[in-house]
C-alpha cells in the first residue's frame, strides 16, 4: 500500500528543455502543488468562471498543462487553436475566441499584432508572458491594468458574482 496521500501523487511529467544550465530532464508535476499554483493563478489573475483562457503555449512548454488545469479547476473556457493559427493569425485566436486571460512567451504574443495594446483586445483582462525576456516595448504596451481599477467585472472577494452555489442568485 502507498504511504502518500492522493493529494501528493504524480499528476504529470513536464520535460524542460535544459535551457537553465542543468540539461533536459523530466519534471514531476505532485497533484497538491498542481492545485496551489491553479488557486494562486485564479486569485491573483482574477480567473472567474466567465472567463475564457486562452492556451496559446505550446503544449510542450511545462506552463501548459498547469494553465489548462487552470481553466478547468476554475469551470472557465479553455480557448484553443492549432499551432499554425497562433503563428498565422493569433490576433484572430484572441479576438474571436473572446479570451480573457493568455500566457505564453512574448515571442508568440508579438505575433498577435496589436499595436494599440488593451485598446484592440477588448476582452483581454490579463497577459502572462514567460520563458524569455520581453521587450521595453512589449511592457509599455501590455503592462498595467487593462481597466485601471484593479477590478474589472465587480465580482466579490471570491471571484464569483453574487450566487448561491445551486447557481439561484437569491439564494433559495
Amino acid at each position: 500500500s502507498s504511504s502518500s496521500s492522493s493529494s501528493s501523487r504524480e499528476l504529470y511529467v513536464a520535460y524542460t528543455s535544459g535551457s537553465s544550465g542543468f540539461g533536459a530532464k523530466g519534471t514531476v508535476a505532485r497533484a497538491d502543488a498542481v492545485m496551489s499554483y491553479c488557486a494562486a493563478k485564479i486569485a491573483v489573475e482574477r480567473v472567474r468562471r466567465t472567463s475564457r483562457v486562452c492556451l496559446a503555449s505550446n503544449t510542450t512548454f511545462d506552463i501548459y498543462p498547469s494553465d489548462a488545469y487552470v481553466a478547468a479547476v476554475r469551470g472557465a473556457c479553455a480557448v484553443v487553436a492549432s499551432r499554425a493559427l497562433f503563428q498565422a493569425d493569433f490576433a484572430a485566436v484572441l479576438l474571436r475566441g473572446a479570451a480573457t486571460h493568455v500566457c505564453c512567451t512574448p515571442t508568440l504574443f508579438a505575433l498577435a499584432r496589436l499595436p494599440r495594446g488593451w485598446e484592440d483586445a477588448p476582452s483581454l483582462r490579463r497577459v502572462s508572458l514567460a520563458g524569455e525576456r520581453m521587450s521595453a516595448e512589449t511592457l509599455e504596451r501590455w503592462g498595467g491594468d487593462p481597466l485601471g481599477d484593479g477590478d474589472e467585472d465587480g465580482d466579490d472577494e471570491d471571484g464569483d458574482e453574487d450566487e448561491s452555489e445551486d447557481g439561484d442568485e437569491d439564494g433559495d
